[in-house]
């Protein structure tokens, strides 16, 4: 049975955890701007590496297994999600090539408008991803479990996530772990759940280890 770490992510894991949050957006020029698959992902590897921004190493968590990136998870409360909003839009717009495609990536940023991810009092799971080879082996409920952990080390009395709501496999896992539904909201022609997961009694040992 292959053993699987949660550790804090560290600024020379960017390139994996930009392939593994890539791979969760549906549309990822709508959330890091234009330019070829190789171009976004590039730019996106240089956000990760970026501290004071959402997407950073420094609020991601990574499981490891046989010494590899197996998972990440980012995660970060409520209220420094809406902080970190702003100059994260900033960097990935100054990152654009162009007055016209900064203006594209604005416009369509303004679709996002009104668009509700997390509340007061939340532990907001922002990307949460598993590479191919070691799906199976539990990594994203580990994960999710070490984010119930991070929302009592930071006072939290919920986690909640936003779920492509077409991905029945992706939602189910979510539901397994204790989530469930509290709003439906669209992006364009996308639909999305808001899911939210009242967290449980933290276990002895696991309370031990927010100390």
């Amino acid at each position: 049975m292959d053993i699987i770490d949660i550790r804090p992510a560290r600024k020379e894991h960017a390139g994996v955890i930009a392939q593994l949050i890539y791979s969760t957006e549906i549309d990822p020029q709508l959330i890091w701007g234009e330019g070829s698959s190789e171009e976004v992902l590039e730019r996106l590897t240089k956000i990760v590496a970026t501290k004071g921004n959402r997407y950073s190493y420094e609020f991601a968590t990574v499981a490891m297994c046989k010494g590899e990136v197996a998972g990440v998870m980012i995660a970060l409360p409520y209220e420094l999600l809406n902080e970190l909003n702003a100059p994260t839009e900033k960097m990935i717009r100054k990152m654009q090539k162009g007055f016209l495609t900064k203006l594209k990536f604005m416009s369509r940023i303004y679709k996002f408008f009104g668009f509700k991810e997390a509340e007061e009092g939340e532990l907001f799971v922002a990307n949460l991803a598993t590479l191919e080879k070691f799906r199976g082996k539990g990594i994203g409920s580990k994960l999710l479990k070490e984010a119930n952990r991070l929302a009592y080390i930071n006072e939290m009395t919920k986690c909640s996530l936003i779920v492509n709501a077409t991905d029945d496999a992706v939602v189910r896992l979510y539901e397994r772990n204790g989530y469930h539904t509290v709003e439906d909201s669209h992006i364009g022609d996308k639909s999305y759940f808001r899911m939210v997961n009242g967290l449980p009694a933290l276990p002895r040992q696991q309370r031990l280890m927010t100390v």
